[in-house]
């Protein structure tokens, strides 16, 4: 599969690229890798996953989680939003949404 980085999703990463000097690769070592079997289904095409990265002494549970969406005709994946968990417990179905609406219109698939 592809993946194609939105620039609202890019715009996500910024702080974090700053902070973790591996980060941008760890992320693209990731999206190569991912198998949507190691990830929670939440909808149709969407999953959300745990990602570690190289810099963090944490591992999966205390690290960044990844939802990303998935669209199967075009072997494609589209990251939709992340967040690390020590900052935030969980996300809601609508936020997720939200970002689903913006990252789709930006990549031209509404």
């Amino acid at each position: 599969m592809q993946f194609i980085l939105s620039e609202h999703f890019k715009k996500q990463l910024k702080p974090y690229a700053r902070k973790y000097k591996h980060f941008k690769r760890d992320l693209a070592q990731f999206l190569e890798q991912f198998d949507k079997r190691q990830a929670v289904h939440l909808r149709k095409g969407v999953y959300k996953t745990r990602m570690r990265i190289s810099d963090m002494t944490k591992g999966k549970s205390g690290a960044f989680r990844l939802i990303i969406h998935i669209v199967e005709t075009d072997n494609v994946l589209l990251p939709i939003t992340l967040y690390l968990k020590n900052e935030r417990a969980d996300i809601s179905a609508d936020e997720i949404d939200e970002h689903l609406t913006i990252v789709l219109a930006e990549v031209g698939m509404i």
